[in-house]
């Protein structure tokens, strides 16, 4: 027994041996074993976008990846750790990071986006290629205290620095000014800021008035963040750590002017304001014209009339009446309708809570027709064109047809394309109207209680939805066919759907900056 008990003992023991010794020829084959990989994470206690580097989705990434993943966590609402991710990021040549931010090996990931797209990637690269085994460590140089500025001696009568800062709702960018304004304030106690909210008008007169007299460019302003240290501006991008401290520096001892006070030139800004909004609608008004005018409703029922009136065998010059006349009448109508709701809109403006909801509405009717536009422009280049959703239902394609077939034949030719035009306009309406009725809304509202200015917008963008109808009625008058055009049309709807997308959701953003700005 003794005997047969040692011999299993030595039997056990061989297994065990040659289970080490497979285990690691196993691991040979599969590949090199994998490095540890250090990560040095900057943070929020309320962080937003801190997930996909939280302990617990880190300790799933290593799980999955095998690897051993070693993290040390900072917090920016510290203002010596904040300092720190400053002057990493200088030593690493990429500042101004949104929060959190990651050192990784030789990478910096800034925001949510870019760590969740590229953070398990270079994880899973350093555990198998070394590099990322230690935390990143400054320089002795970098490790140094910041020095105080020199401030002059008065008895504590130094002139304060004044700091207009511009934040809005929803500004991911602005979360890390607001870090690096309450570092920045530890090393200059005489910087004064003040917080302004840009979702209210008034805070958009303000930067306006501060941004004209601090020479920012048109363009560039009323963007957030951005700030403005007496009289000097940093926008966006420009407003990094080191160049904020040495405009402070330089600003400190003899100290600013106040940007908020004394006469701004509100008066002035708001007319500024009103002009820029002014030629935003008109682009707005042209480029919805165009492509109300090229929407497939539209050219498909021109088409269809070019191509039943010349069935009817009528000469060209009967041709080219009956379709200026149609034109004419699609012309007409749709500005008499709009004239119409731009009444109404008029009035519902009077209402504030009413204007609001309806402007509101519009709004996120613009945003549901731009989701429908995107989902019809990848339908269209699939080449599935009667898949599409915003077009004309099929019981009123078949009214138009009727309209068009009892009116071919009419002796009075004029009079028939006129009448056609109307009452294919007032059925049209039910597909052309979703780009047409909330730029009536936007008209009336950048229109700033005009009515002439209204009106002139309504002309100018029905003059724009009749210019791609005499495009395609001068193709069929020259000569080209119904299938030749249809062609046209198909292999363009994609493109077409897209554009359309595009001014959908740019429209809305428009008529919530003009409802509040105005």
């Amino acid at each position: 027994m003794l005997r047969r008990g040692m011999a299993n003992s030595f039997l056990l023991t061989v297994i065990a041996a040659a289970g080490v010794v497979l285990s690691g020829l196993g691991s040979g084959l599969s590949g090199e074993s994998l490095h540890p990989v250090c990560v040095l994470i900057f943070l929020s206690k309320d962080c937003p976008g801190c997930k996909p580097i939280e302990k617990a989705s880190i300790e799933e990434l290593a799980r999955k990846l095998r690897c051993e993943i070693r993290t040390q966590y900072l917090s920016v609402d510290n203002p010596d750790e904040y300092g720190k991710l400053v002057k990493l990021e200088q030593e690493f040549g990429d500042e101004g990071n949104e929060i959190p931010v990651v050192f990784l090996g030789r990478h910096v990931l800034g925001g949510k986006a870019e760590i969740e797209k590229t953070f398990a990637v270079h994880v899973e690269r350093y555990a198998k290629e070394g590099g990322a085994e230690s935390f990143p460590e400054l320089s002795p140089s970098a490790a140094a205290p910041t020095p105080s500025p020199s401030r002059p001696t008065g008895g504590g009568n130094e002139k304060p620095v004044y700091v207009a800062y511009f934040d809005s709702p929803g500004c991911k960018e602005c979360r890390r000014v607001e870090y690096m304004l309450r570092s920045i304030g530890r090393d200059f106690p005489t910087m004064q800021v003040r917080k302004f909210v840009t979702s209210d008008h008034e805070s958009q007169l303000v930067q306006e008035a501060i941004s004209h007299l601090a020479g920012v460019p048109d363009k560039r302003r009323l963007l957030t963040p951005t700030i403005v240290v007496g009289r000097e501006p940093f926008v966006q991008e420009e407003i990094t750590d080191r160049r904020v401290r040495e405009c402070l520096a330089r600003l400190t001892p003899l100290g600013t002017e106040c940007p908020w006070e004394g006469d701004l030139g509100l008066k002035a800004a708001a007319e500024r304001l009103v002009v820029r909004m002014r030629s935003i609608s008109l682009g707005a008004v042209v480029a919805g014209g165009l492509l109300d005018g090229i929407n497939p409703c539209a050219f498909a029922t021109l088409i269809l009339f070019v191509s039943y009136v010349q069935s009817a065998r009528r000469d060209r010059r009967q041709v080219l009446a009956v379709g200026l006349a149609f034109i004419a009448a699609v012309f007409l109508s749709y500005l008499a309708v709009g004239l119409g709701l731009s009444e109404a809109a008029r009035l519902v403006e009077s209402v504030p809570f009413l204007d609001t909801a309806v402007t509101w509405g519009i709004a996120l009717l613009c945003v549901v027709l731009s989701v429908l536009s995107v989902q019809d422009a990848l339908i269209a280049a699939r080449g599935q064109h009667r898949a599409i959703w915003l077009q004309l239902p099929r019981s009123f394609k078949d009214r138009i047809q009727q309209v068009v077939l009892r009116f071919r034949k009419t002796p009075y030719l004029i009079l028939g394309g006129l009448v056609m035009g109307a009452l294919i306009s007032m059925l049209e309406l039910v597909c052309t109207g979703q780009i047409y009725f909330p730029l009536i809304k936007y008209m009336v509202a950048s229109g700033t209680g005009s009515r002439a200015r209204a009106i002139g917008l309504l002309l100018l963008y029905n003059l724009c939805f009749v210019v791609p109808l005499l495009a395609i009625f001068a193709g069929a008058y020259f000569g080209a066919s119904s299938e030749r055009l249809i062609a046209i049309l198909k292999r363009n709807m994609a493109a077409t759907k897209a554009a359309t997308a595009v001014f959908f959701a740019g429209l809305a953003a428009l008529m919530l900056i003009s409802h509040y700005l105005w």
